[in-house]
C-alpha cells in the first residue's frame, strides 16, 4: 500500500508541475485566493472540513502509522467513515500525509515541493484509487504522546478542475 501511496504521490507531483495556476489573488477558483506562493488560511478550531469540487467533506477519524524514518504516515476519514488500527485505508473520500511526530509548524508549497509534507486528498471512483495533492498548506503538530498526535491543518487544491480548500483540528490515534 506505501508503494502504491507513493506513486500516486509522484505522479500527482508530477501532474501538477505541469499546470499552471493563475497567482493573481482572486484567482475565480470558488472563494480561493490567491496561487502558488500565497499563504493557506489560519487554522481553525473545528473538526477538518471543507470540499473538493464543491462537495462537503467533514472529517470522523484519524489514524496513524509509524514509517521507517520515523514519520507518522497519517489517514483521515470522514463523511461517517471510520477507520481503526486495524483498517487504516478509508474507501471514501479522505486525508492522507506523512507528518513527524515532533511539535512543530510544517508549510508545503508547491513551488518548493522538496520542502515541507503536502496533503493528499485520495478517493476512490470507477474501482480506481485517485487523488489530488494539496498545492499549499500549513500542518501544526501542537501535541505527541506514545498514542496521540493532536494538531490542525490548513490546505488549498488549487487545479481548477479539482479545486477545494479543508480546514480545522484533528487528533491521531497512533497504531502502534
Amino acid at each position: 500500500m506505501k508503494s502504491v501511496l507513493k506513486l500516486f504521490t509522484v505522479l500527482s507531483f508530477a501532474y501538477l508541475a505541469a499546470c499552471s495556476v493563475d497567482g493573481g489573488s482572486g484567482s475565480g477558483l470558488g472563494g480561493l485566493n490567491g496561487g502558488l506562493g500565497s499563504k493557506p488560511d489560519a487554522i481553525k478550531d473545528q473538526p477538518v472540513q471543507g470540499g473538493i469540487n464543491s462537495v462537503a467533506w467533514l472529517s470522523n477519524k484519524a489514524v496513524g502509522r509509524i514509517q521507517t524514518d520515523g514519520s507518522l504516515l497519517v489517514s483521515i476519514s470522514g463523511n461517517g467513515e471510520v477507520i481503526d488500527c486495524n483498517y487504516t485505508t478509508p474507501l471514501k473520500p479522505g486525508l492522507l500525509f506523512s507528518i513527524p511526530m515532533v511539535v512543530g509548524e510544517y508549510d508545503f508549497d508547491m513551488l518548493r515541493p522538496d520542502q515541507g509534507f503536502a496533503i493528499t486528498w485520495a478517493y476512490k471512483l470507477n474501482n480506481e484509487y485517485n487523488n489530488i495533492v494539496s498545492d499549499m498548506n500549513h500542518i501544526s503538530v501542537t501535541s505527541v504522546t506514545y498514542s496521540r498526535l493532536q494538531g490542525g491543518l490548513s490546505a488549498k487544491f488549487l487545479d481548477p478542475s479539482n479545486s477545494g480548500l479543508m480546514n480545522g483540528k484533528f487528533e491521531v490515534t497512533i497504531c502502534r
